[in-house]
């Protein structure tokens, strides 16, 4: 009977301990499942807040895109501003003197115009008109005064001689014809001369050669009204009295007046 009941009392002893061992397992069991729990809710947390930051990263990231774009964007339109601002015609009240004067001066010396012969070859006249004027004007203003202003030097002194040393080349080359007699080609020296340096003055003014170019050619295309489409006529060079050849400088004294008053008002040095 004693073995019996130690027998039964280490049974109840043995389940107890069991009892224990099973309820401490649970527990660990518990707490382990609980850190790993808290582990991976830390985890979850600190990606949340890393993705928070990688998200707001880009976002500051996107919004300093945007601003650097918008500045690049305001300099660009600023700078085509500019630059449509800088294209733009310098001083172009200057022109209207040459252009109203010239064309006038041209237009009361023409004659009876043969609109028969002048219509079919208006196209004509204007193409030749353009060429002179484009390849004059580009070659002695655009080219030789400019070079010239390069070589002398951009004082004011300096830019006046190339101008006056540029037109008096411009007046020369229109001996080449010679069919004017000796006062006609002096005459048309003088008048080529004087429109060469109001020419000249104006480019370093301007600083644009394309509105010469444009009252160059419609002077010529004025001027070659009362001739164009009549036949060609085989003619000795006619020889231009003194009288008239002393009239043409007179008409155009003027233009080397107005070249003269340009250089002294404006700051050549600047505009150079």
């Amino acid at each position: 009977a004693q073995a019996i009941a130690d027998i039964k009392e280490r049974e109840v002893k043995m389940n107890q301990e069991a009892a224990q061992s099973i309820a401490e397992a649970k527990r660990k069991a518990a707490e382990n499942i609980g850190a790993t729990q808290k582990e991976e809710a830390q985890k979850v947390k600190e990606a949340r807040e890393k993705a928070a930051e990688e998200k707001q990263l880009v976002a500051n990231n996107l919004a300093a895109a945007k601003e650097r774009a918008s500045e690049e964007l305001t300099n660009i339109k600023n700078q085509v501003a500019t630059e449509i601002k800088e294209t733009k015609l310098k001083k172009w009240y200057l022109l209207i003197f040459p252009l109203i004067y010239l064309v006038s001066l041209n237009a009361i010396f023409l004659e009876d115009l043969n609109t028969t012969l002048l219509i079919p070859n208006l196209g004509l006249l204007l193409i030749h008109s353009l060429s002179i004027g484009l390849s004059e004007e580009l070659g002695i203003r655009g080219f030789i005064q400019s070079h010239l202003i390069n070589q002398f030097g951009k004082t004011k002194k300096q830019i006046v001689l190339s101008i006056f040393a540029s037109s008096l080349f411009f007046g020369l080359i229109h001996l080449i014809n010679f069919d004017k007699g000796l006062y006609g080609e002096l005459s048309q020296i003088f008048f080529a001369t004087f429109i060469g340096v109001m020419f000249g003055a104006l480019l370093v003014i301007t600083k644009r050669i394309y509105p010469l170019i444009i009252i160059h050619a419609i002077n010529d295309f004025v001027a070659k009204l009362d001739t164009t489409g009549a036949p060609i006529k085989q003619k000795i060079a006619e020889s231009v009295s003194v009288e008239n050849a002393i009239i043409t400088v007179l008409l155009v004294l003027p233009c080397l007046f107005y070249g003269l008053f340009l250089m002294k008002k404006f700051n050549l040095t600047k505009e150079a």
